[in-house]
C-alpha cells in the first residue's frame, strides 16, 4: 500500500516546463550525438585536448537548450514541439550511427528517391528498438508529465534567463578556446554535419 501510494505521489508530482526543456537537451545531447562525439574525439584526441572536449559537450549542450527553449515558447506547443525533437533525434541518430549518415540537400534528394524495397531494408528491428527506446519512451514521459506553468510575467523572465544561459554556455567555451575553435570552424567543417537533430 505504501509503495503504491509513493508511486501516485511521484506520478502527481509536476515539474516546471524549463527543467523539462533542459531534460529533452540533456537527452537530445547524449543520445542523438555518439557519431558526432566518436568523430570529434578522432579528429582531437582526448588525452591532449580534454578540456576543449568537455566544452564541446558545454556548448552543444548550450546549443540544444537555446533551439528546445525558442521552438517550445508556448505552453500549447511545448509537448508536442519536443516530443517531435525526440523522435527526430532517434531517428536520425539510428542512420548517422549505422550508416555514417549526415543530413544535407543531397542527402534530403536521395530519401526522397528511396524505393519501397529500400525502405523495408533500412526498417529492421535495430531500427525499431532505437525508435522505441530514445524516441516513444522519452516521448511518453514528456507527454503524461504534468508541467507546472508559472504565469505569463514570471514566465517571460525565466524564459529569458534560460535564453542567456544558453548564449553563455556557447559563446564562453568558445572565447575559453579560441583557437581550438577557430580550427574546428574553419577546417573541420563536415564534422558539424554530424549533429543531431538540429
Amino acid at each position: 500500500f505504501l509503495m503504491m501510494q509513493h508511486t501516485s505521489v511521484w506520478y502527481r508530482r509536476s515539474v516546471s516546463p524549463f527543467v523539462l526543456v533542459a531534460s529533452v537537451a540533456v537527452f537530445l545531447t547524449a543520445t542523438a550525438n555518439l557519431t558526432f562525439f566518436d568523430k570529434i574525439s578522432q579528429t582531437y584526441p582526448i588525452a591532449d585536448n580534454l578540456g576543449f572536449m568537455l566544452t564541446i559537450a558545454v556548448v552543444l549542450f548550450g546549443a540544444m537548450l537555446l533551439i528546445t527553449t525558442l521552438l517550445s515558447s508556448y505552453r500549447y506547443v511545448l509537448k508536442p514541439v519536443l516530443i517531435l525533437l525526440l523522435i527526430m533525434g532517434a531517428v536520425t541518430s539510428y542512420f548517422t550511427d549505422t550508416y555514417g549518415t549526415v543530413y544535407d540537400t543531397t542527402m534530403l534528394q536521395n530519401a526522397l528517391q528511396t524505393d519501397q524495397a529500400e525502405t523495408k531494408d533500412l526498417l529492421n528491428a535495430a531500427f525499431i528498438m532505437r525508435i522505441i527506446g530514445l524516441g516513444v519512451l522519452p516521448s511518453l514521459l514528456v507527454a503524461f508529465v504534468k508541467v507546472d506553468y508559472p504565469t505569463w510575467g514570471k514566465g517571460l523572465m525565466r524564459r529569458l534567463g534560460l535564453i542567456v544561459a544558453s548564449l553563455a554556455l556557447i559563446l564562453l567555451p568558445v572565447v575559453a578556446f579560441s583557437s581550438h575553435y577557430a580550427s574546428f570552424f574553419r577546417v573541420h567543417k563536415p564534422l558539424r554535419s554530424y549533429v543531431n537533430p538540429i
